[in-house]
């Protein structure tokens, strides 16, 4: 791990919780929806006048004991020799379902902030309906929403119990996850600034960090149960969406002096070694800990933690982040009972790069769910071709051990960031539907035409430096997020093997934002093996061109018969050869 100075550490730190907080809403002003009321248990009334006319002398009267509430009912879903099983049933459990959230004009989430159990019932009977299993939502994107200077909320926790009751109905499986300790109430008082930077390297390494999350947990889960909250439809207690630590904020940005971590050792900050060993060592305290209080109130309790790729390079992590994950640590010896990694298509990333970058190479000993994967906005080249990219991801992941698949995400009609599953006709939320494909490593109907999606690629030359999202394989990865740059002007060229001899009759250049605009010509040329390169001239795309045009030329199939090869051959150009995304299509 490559370590950073930490001169701006403690303003980055505060600023980072600034952030945190100021991304967080405040609550609604609507009241709260009380759906669910305490169960109350009160003694039989007993009459002493009645009794002593009734009850011979020589007997003893009697006080009818209150009945005592009813035991909670068992978790519906447990882990046994490394799979999910259902108790209701007796079988394999598949998580299938979506990431609910509620972004009000775009903003931050507000499920809990405006509260509305209409609006979820609606959304719950359209998942429904799709087959869907299991929902995952945020207990404190909103922070202020879920808690204040007091602790949780109360009517936080009633709308909570609302909505696990109305999953409850319906049969559907929560995953409830924290994304950060709240703040108010929790999060405010983590120490910092040195040796402990705040945020969320205060949160896993500092004593007292250890203590607040445990705290909170304590807090929410006796305030649910408080209220006869359905906790047994909670699949499991996600301690983290997505953990990591900062390398840039104290103690792992500092160079010299100790740290007295919750681990109960002290390390020294000039070695990157006890750095290291620092990081793991707290953070599998941490698991320990606040999962061993969640299990100690919950009993049945699954936990687990959520985490995006390590930063190898083509795992789909952007240039210069600072986060320091440690997934495989957690997913070989975390006490955590399944391990929910998430990973994006469009992005950059590919599977063969992602999976050893998660450690994957050698099966781990638990459930593996995919928790996030989905489309991002301008990604994909239409909403048919994302739907196919979202499919063919989950099918790939399958080589790679995960048996559960949350995709991102279920909310508005529209989003800032991502298509939404549920916008328009549904077709994101239909593609992974298990009723649409009930097998969720089968692609069924989702099969591109794009006879170039993915397929192997050759090119003069390519950029390299810290962007691997810009190599060679980029330019047929059926994103316009991503794409090939040569790091230099024409003429260059990139030839796609399409795997076998196909007939082609389209093939279309797309260009992106980051493409120089202006005129410019490419060569398209065809050949089969054992054929000297370049191959044979079948047309040329020519034209005055900017963000989201597409070149297409169209090719005599006929005419030059099956070929396994194609090439582009860019001779003209204004700035450094970048080609977004080309496709091949069959006549």
């Amino acid at each position: 791990m490559t370590r950073r100075g930490g001169s701006a550490a403690v303003v980055l730190a505060a600023a980072l919780v600034a952030s945190c907080a100021g991304s967080s809403d405040t609550a609604s002003d609507d009241d709260p929806t009380d759906a669910t009321t305490s169960p109350t248990t009160t003694a039989a009334p007993t009459d002493s006048t009645a009794a002593s006319v009734n009850t011979p002398t020589s007997t003893p009267t009697t006080t009818p004991p209150t009945t005592a509430p009813p035991p909670p009912q068992e978790h519906w879903i447990s882990v046994r020799d490394g799979q999910w099983i259902d108790r209701r049933t007796g079988e394999v459990f598949v998580p299938r379902g979506v990431n609910l959230q509620r972004r009000i004009n775009n903003g931050g989430d507000q499920l809990f902030g405006r509260y509305d159990p209409e609006w979820v019932a609606e959304q719950l009977d359209e998942m429904a309906d799709l087959g869907v299993n299991t929902v995952r939502f945020f207990l404190d994107l909103c922070m202020t929403c879920t808690a204040d200077a007091d602790g949780v909320r109360p009517e936080y926790l009633d709308d909570l119990t609302d909505l696990l009751g109305q999953m409850a109905e319906r049969g559907i499986v929560a995953l409830p996850t924290s994304n950060d300790v709240p703040d108010p109430g929790y999060s405010e008082r983590l120490p910092c600034c040195e040796p402990f930077g705040g945020y969320r390297n205060s949160l896993y390494l500092a004593p007292d960090g250890h203590t607040i999350a445990a705290e909170y947990f304590t807090d929410l889960i006796e305030g649910l149960q408080a209220r006869g909250a359905p906790l047994h439809v909670v699949m499991g207690w996600q301690l983290a969406n997505e953990q990591f630590f900062l390398r840039d904020v104290p103690p792992i940005s500092l160079t010299s002096g100790t740290a007295t971590t919750a681990d109960g050792n002290t390390y020294d900050l000039s070695d990157d070694a006890a750095v290291v060993t620092m990081v793991r060592s707290n953070l599998l305290a941490y698991i320990d800990h606040v999962g061993s209080t969640i299990r100690s109130l919950d009993e049945g309790a699954l936990v687990t933690m959520g985490f995006f790729p390590a930063d190898e390079p083509g795992a789909g992590r952007v240039a210069a982040d600072h986060r320091w994950v440690e997934p495989e640590l957690v997913m070989r010896e975390g006490a955590v009972d399944f391990i929910d990694l998430h990973a994006y298509p469009g992005l950059g990333g590919r599977w063969d790069l992602i999976g050893p970058a998660y450690g994957l190479d050698e099966p781990p000993a638990i459930p593996l769910l995919l928790g996030e994967y989905g489309a991002f906005n301008g990604s994909h080249l239409s909403v048919d071709e994302a739907a196919i990219a979202v499919v063919d991801w989950q099918v790939e992941s399958c080589d790679w051990g995960f048996a559960g698949w949350l995709a991102w995400l279920w909310g508005e009609q529209t989003d800032p960031e991502v298509i939404t599953l549920n916008s328009g006709d549904a077709e994101l939320a239909t593609a992974v539907s298990p009723i649409t494909r009930p097998d969720p490593c089968d692609p069924g109907p989702y099969t591109s035409p794009n006879l170039a999606l993915n397929r192997p690629v050759t090119a003069s030359q390519e950029e390299l430096g810290n962007n691997d999202e810009y190599r060679a394989r980029s330019v047929n990865d059926g994103s316009i997020r991503t794409w090939w740059s040569a790091a230099d002007g024409a003429p260059q060229w990139v030839e796609i093997d399409l795997g076998s001899e196909r007939l082609v009759g389209r093939v279309e250049i797309h260009i992106g934002d980051v493409t120089p605009r202006g005129r410019q010509t490419h060569l398209i040329h065809v050949r089969n093996e054992g054929e000297p390169a370049p191959g044979r001239l079948v047309g040329e795309a020519t034209g005055d061109v900017r963000d989201g045009d597409i070149l297409t030329v169209e090719v005599d199939a006929d005419a030059i018969g099956p070929v396994r090869y194609v090439r582009i051959d860019t001779v003209e150009i204004d700035g450094w050869v970048i080609v977004h995304d080309v496709a091949v299509f069959a006549p």
